[in-house]
């Protein structure tokens, strides 16, 4: 948790004075004509230590830490003669921190409250509609906690939320409110073009292995397929997709010896999936089942042997999709598939390893 020091003047001096907090704490005040010099004296009021400063300025840095301290101004022109003084002034150097916000609430009654940490009654709120602020007002706070305040909120609308606390902290939040006045938090931008996009495209490349003996063989495993999808969130939690898969296969060995099949084949499945869809991530299941095209040949000592045909396919699974760039997402999905080919089902598991994105 970051902090600096903010020096707060309880009472003005006959000088106007303003201070602002950096990695130092800076006091300003409205200079004078025919002053030359200022002589200014910080008291710390448990120890009666003074620091003396001089500038020809009108402002200082400084550096103390929190407590009680007492300050006075004494000007001089060219000659080193003494213009004014002020008397001892109050000075109170607190703490200040980075606000966090953690979760917005739309009440009832039409007033909101703010919930997160580091919160005082010197913090500040402004809401943006589209560039534009809005009328808020802080009504109570229930420090450093919550605050709450009042703003005209309406339903399916995304505002800007700026908190500020003294000594130039600040934090920033989009914010979406819903139907029911329920609202989420987002950082930045792109979360919330991640979890409003409902278009997406994914391409992978898959490890397969089979779970049956097809043509009384075994098949090579490896990454020997390739899947692409589009798909559509028609809710956050269900969308539609549409698969293609480019398939090779081919045998190490056959029960005669001297039988050599390669098999390929193209799918093409639209499919539905549930998921839960997040700023960061969307883990889902899916399944989708459609038409298989294969081609097959067989190289034999005698002759050589082709085949083709139009089948049936499904598949199903579960994944999930980290952001990983604005709306750049890798996807990592575990798949049971079955195809018939010949009428006789091919069925393979796979780990499919994939990038896509979501379009707005």
């Amino acid at each position: 948790m970051r902090k600096k020091n903010l020096i707060l003047i309880t009472i003005l001096v006959l000088i106007p004075v303003s201070l602002f907090a950096a990695d130092k704490s800076k006091l300003e005040w409205g200079k004078m004509p025919g002053v030359t010099l200022y002589k200014v004296e910080i008291r710390n009021t448990l120890t009666g230590g003074i620091m003396n400063y001089s500038t020809p300025e009108d402002h200082i840095w400084v550096e103390i830490g929190f407590g009680f301290y007492e300050m006075r101004i004494t000007a001089f022109n060219k000659s080193g003669t003494e213009v004014t003084s002020t008397d001892w002034i109050p000075l109170t150097v607190m703490k200040t921190y980075q606000p966090e916000i953690s979760r917005l609430r739309i009440l009832q009654n039409g007033s909101a409250v703010l919930e997160g940490d580091n919160y005082y009654n010197k913090t500040k709120i402004s809401i943006f509609r589209s560039g534009s602020p809005m009328n808020s007002q802080i009504t109570k706070g229930e420090y450093p906690k919550k605050i709450y305040f009042h703003a005209p909120f309406q339903r399916n609308t995304k505002y800007s939320l700026l908190v500020e606390n003294p000594g130039d902290y600040n934090e920033r939040k989009i914010v979406h409110v819903f139907d029911n006045s329920s609202t989420m938090l987002f950082n930045n931008e792109h979360e919330y073009t991640r979890y409003f996009s409902d278009l997406f495209a994914l391409a992978s490349i898959n490890y397969q292995f089979l779970s049956n003996e097809y043509w009384e063989s075994t098949y090579d495993a490896g990454i020997n397929s390739a899947t692409i999808t589009a798909g559509y969130h028609i809710f956050s939690w269900f969308g539609i997709t549409a698969q293609m898969d480019f398939t090779h296969y081919k045998t190490k060995k056959t029960a005669g010896g001297d039988l050599d099949v390669t098999n390929n084949y193209i799918t093409l499945q639209p499919g539905i999936f549930f998921s839960y869809k997040h700023k960061d991530f969307v883990p889902y299941i899916f399944g989708s089942a459609g038409g298989a095209f294969s081609w097959l040949s067989a190289e034999t000592p005698e002759s050589d042997l082709e085949y083709n045909s139009t089948d049936l396919c499904f598949s199903a699974g579960v994944g999930g999709r980290i952001f990983v760039y604005r709306s750049l997402f890798t996807d990592l999905s575990i798949a049971y598939s079955s195809v018939k080919l010949k009428s006789q089902p091919m069925e393979a598991f796979s780990i499919r390893l994939g990038f896509g994105s979501y379009f707005k």
